[in-house]
């Protein structure tokens, strides 16, 4: 009997350490999820609304501009600008933020950057495709992924985001 005891005063023990491990895990990963979003900086509560956005954030990794997206800062971008001003733009932008080009197409005016994270060393590809719309005027295509991983808190989103703001600098 008291062997019997023992060993349900250890049980309970060993579960409470469990239990202990998993609430610190859990608090781990909900502040690197509160971290990431906040260095994100996402524009949470604009439309579609915070709901969406955060089972958008929190179920893809990859993020494309377009012109039907349910996100207004990912409608495609228009600038007065010809296609090889804007691609100029594209290339000195990639190389302020510190992205690596892996590939050049200058014919084409596409471009395949990798930007590495700093902490974990994460690649997320970056493909960007200047088009022409008419003289003067070009728009800018952009496909972020991440190599590793299911849901990116919005991370390829941020890509997009930091490339379009580097290109309204110059």
């Amino acid at each position: 009997m008291l062997h019997y005891n023992y060993m349900k005063i250890k049980l309970r023990s060993n579960i409470i350490i469990i239990i202990k491990i998993i609430g610190a895990i859990l608090i781990l990963l909900a502040f690197m999820l509160m971290v990431t979003f906040k260095k994100n900086n996402l524009p949470m509560t604009s439309t579609p609304g915070l709901i969406k956005r955060l089972s958008i954030y929190l179920s893809v990794n990859i993020a494309e501009t377009s012109d039907n997206s349910i996100l207004p800062e990912l409608k495609t971008p228009r600038y007065d600008l010809s296609t090889d001003e804007l691609f100029s733009r594209v290339k000195k932008a990639i190389d302020i933020l510190g992205w690596k080009i892996e590939k050049t197409d200058a014919n084409n005016r596409e471009i395949h950057a990798i930007m590495e994270t700093k902490f974990f060393k994460f690649k997320d590809d970056i493909k960007i495709k200047v088009q022409f719309e008419q003289i003067k005027k070009s728009s800018l295509h952009v496909y972020s992924s991440s190599r590793v991983g299911k849901s990116d808190f919005g991370t390829n989103i941020r890509h997009i985001l930091d490339i379009i703001e580097q290109i309204e600098k110059l």
